[in-house]
């Protein structure tokens, strides 16, 4: 399956994982048919955030109820 991601978008993703720095970076991409509509960040809650990342769960039922 091809993905379509917008310039706009990419750029999004890119300044919230530079923002995240040092830690990892966490987020859900948001669309439907293959086109990636938004780009929704989230809390990474794992333990060593440094090197692991785990999606805070609340973000993923929150983006499922929208």
């Amino acid at each position: 399956m091809e993905i379509v991601l917008t310039r706009v978008l990419l750029e999004r993703m890119l300044a919230e994982a530079q923002r995240a720095l040092p830690l990892e970076c966490c987020g859900l991409l948001l669309g439907t048919n293959g086109r990636i509509e938004y780009v929704q960040p989230a809390r990474n809650v794992h333990s060593a955030p440094r090197t692991r990342f785990e999606i805070d769960p609340q973000a993923v039922v929150d983006a499922y109820r929208t």
